[in-house]
């Protein structure tokens, strides 16, 4: 049997929900009710609970404070380790268990990406301990999800509706995960076709804003939705190209036609703040598009809570954390599963991860159960005992449990070699680079002043260059084009190995 274990903050559900905290405890009751039906033993803990913590010696580590994220990955990792569940499921926004402050290595204040916090739930998903540094969080280990409620709500209708839709998922056929909703901004065109033909094979199908769109009645009913397009801080829109930004997707419209969403659909978006759990009343009272697709029936939503980059041609950073994951989805990975191997696969492929590679790793996370397959698992004949009844029942759990759990330990133990061996930029280089660093960087942006564009420079750390026999520097350029319009920024970041150019790459901010 397989275990999960569901933590939450009881203070801070009770501020929220009063005298409603008794439903609210009822329909977690009911999800671990359905989920031994489907072999999961459920464990729920409020970390900010004497009684509870203390069952595990870890009273002095229980939560005061929901928005101090410290308390909260100390007390969520003091419980882990003691239960060492097959998932982990965090239950409520960020003013009920708070996401993590990772440092964005990135930022510039007034530049094209003034978010100093790089906000997710990596940290969760490491056995490292607390740190604000992405880089402390190369090796995930843990099968991890959030099921959020409305960051500053008191409906709790929306947590049953919630639950409900997990309580009534199942697994469906490779087929009913084949057709997608694919929208993206024309600019990236080229980088989402080669996502999408990555994913399904082929790209058909694909819808370029402004030249289709936001009305995709058609297409909803696709249980995939990818979207690659602009999107903004507490913005309940996504947006396409070009300056004048038309709206390509917005959760007005999807609440709209909500009855279109089909269960079990999987949200994956590539855009700026694509996941960003936010009070709707700084909004116009419109809800997250991520609350709008978890009431409306989807299964899953991956995406960023704050600035994300992808490339104009070509697939980086989220084009290839968001292709990973939709790969693993359709092989068949509970939900939990395709994030954590998706992280894996994303640091295995850069080895070392420079300021936008970091970020990137960190702000995406997974809204949703992680339990859940999607996608049915197609057994091999051979592992199943050819008995009959509940012999056979019994049989063939204990045969899936057993494959669970070698899975658990491969991804284990490759997570924690990565945390070993995977470079990344580190600290800041006073020291200007040379010549032949401003010449490649004007001949990618296509400017001969640079007086516009900010350069900065960062030594790398990594177990092959650390002896001293190499010296590799990442240099990062950020440029705005038009220049009261951080939407149009673009990164060049180079790498540079004992004064010569190894690679070089142009991001731009989605």
């Amino acid at each position: 049997m397989s275990t999960k274990l569901i933590v939450s903050n009881e203070t801070a559900l009770k501020s929220k929900y009063g005298q409603n905290l008794a439903r609210v405890k009822r329909a977690l009751a009911r999800l671990k009710a359905a989920d031994k039906i489907r072999g999961i033993q459920t464990r729920i803990v409020y970390i900010d609970k004497k009684s509870d913590m203390r069952k595990f010696n870890a009273v002095r580590k229980r939560v005061t404070d929901p928005s101090n994220s410290k308390q909260n990955k100390d007390a969520v990792d003091k419980v882990y380790k003691s239960l060492k569940p097959d998932y982990l499921v965090i239950f409520g926004a960020n003013d009920v268990v708070a996401q993590q402050d990772m440092k964005n290595g990135n930022y510039e204040k007034g530049g094209i990406d003034d978010d100093f916090y790089a906000w997710g739930d990596l940290p969760y998903a490491c056995d490292a301990p607390y740190s604000k540094k992405i880089h402390d969080f190369l090796g995930a280990t843990r099968v991890v999800g959030r099921i959020p409620d409305i960051d500053g709500g008191s409906d709790v209708r929306y947590i049953e509706k919630l639950i409900s839709n997990i309580v009534s998922a199942r697994s469906r056929s490779i087929e009913d995960y084949d057709e997608f909703l694919a929208i993206t901004a024309k600019a990236w065109a080229k980088a989402s076709e080669e996502t999408i033909k990555g994913v399904f094979g082929q790209n058909q199908g694909m819808r370029e804003s402004p030249d289709k769109g936001p009305d995709w009645r058609n297409q909803l009913k696709s249980r995939i939705h990818f979207i690659n397009c602009h999107g903004g801080d507490t913005d309940p829109q996504q947006y396409g190209d070009p300056q004048n930004y038309p709206v390509a997707h917005s959760s007005k419209y999807l609440s709209a036609h909500a009855a279109l969403i089909q269960p079990g659909t999987i949200f994956a978006a590539e855009c700026c703040y694509g996941a960003q759990l936010y009070d709707p009343k700084k909004a116009d009272n419109e809800m997250p598009i991520v609350n709008v697709y978890l009431h409306s029936g989807a299964y899953a939503v991956f995406g960023s809570s704050t600035v994300a980059y992808g490339a104009i041609e070509g697939n980086e950073c989220a084009d290839l954390l968001v292709g990973y994951f939709l790969k693993h989805l359709r092989a068949a990975a509970s939900t939990g599963r395709a994030v954590l191997q998706a992280r894996q696969d994303y640091v295995m492929k850069l080895g070392t991860l420079d300021q936008a590679d970091l970020k990137t790793l960190g702000q995406f996370s997974l809204m949703g159960d992680p339990s859940i397959h999607p996608v049915g698992v197609k057994h091999d004949t051979r592992s199943v005992i050819a008995l009959s009844g509940n012999s056979n029942m019994a049989a063939h759990g204990a045969v899936l449990a057993a494959k669970r759990m070698d899975r658990r330990r491969h991804l284990a133990a490759l997570g924690d070699h990565l945390a070993r061996n995977t470079g990344h930029a580190s600290r800041r280089v006073n020291k200007k680079p040379g010549r032949h660093i401003h010449r490649h960087i004007q001949q990618v942006l296509g400017v001969s002043d640079l007086s516009k564009v900010s350069l900065r420079s960062y030594a790398v750390k990594h177990p092959a260059y650390n002896s001293g026999a190499a010296r590799r520097t990442i240099h990062i350029a950020t440029y705005m084009r038009v220049p009261s319009d951080s939407r149009s920024g673009t990164l060049v970041i180079v790498d540079e190995i004992n004064s010569r150019i190894n690679s070089s790459r142009r991001l731009a901010r989605h």
